[in-house]
């Protein structure tokens, strides 16, 4: 796998499941607690040379896609989207925080797709499945059982799909 932009993307390894304290080997900055324990990154934590990818690699921290959930009024009724999705903690914080019915995210890079799959595939079950399937739901090219899914590509390769 090719992890050229990778490093902007290794703070994250899923979201809190409830009745758990926090994923395995997350770095504490992310969830907002004051230790600065990163992972080692030869780019430097801005460097972004371009080139590398449509735009530098650059993570939200799980405070701040909490609070951008709360202020869109996310909920499990919502069909999510998240274009450049990156490793797709957006998506997997509002599956489980949110419960929404669905989530997809597009992202271009394939090393950050694989990466998505691995963190979506690290979920329970119960928050990888979709509950129930609506109209709305035909809209995504997804299995039907899938409740989080990003597809590898650029928007106008998504959208020609849903053409």
């Amino acid at each position: 796998m090719s992890k050229k932009n990778y490093h902007a993307y290794k703070d994250y390894h899923g979201p809190r499941i409830p009745g758990t304290k926090r994923p395995h080997n997350t770095v504490d900055a992310l969830w907002g607690d004051d230790d600065d324990d990163t992972d080692e990154n030869p780019l430097g934590a801005l460097a972004w040379s371009e080139g590398d990818s449509l735009a530098p690699p650059c993570g939200s921290s799980v405070p701040l896609i909490h609070a951008m959930l709360d202020f869109a009024s996310v909920n499990q009724e919502d069909v999510l989207y998240d274009l450049g999705c990156g490793d797709a903690r957006v998506l997997l914080e509002a599956a489980v925080k949110k419960k929404c019915r669905r989530c997809v995210g597009v992202e271009i890079e394939e090393d950050l797709v694989e990466r998505s799959n691995e963190l979506i595939e690290s979920l329970p079950l119960e928050y990888r499945e979709a509950k129930e399937s609506s109209p709305q739901d035909d809209m995504v090219s997804t299995s039907a059982s899938s409740r989080i899914h990003v597809v590898h590509g650029d928007l106008k390769r998504v959208l020609q799909e849903f053409e």
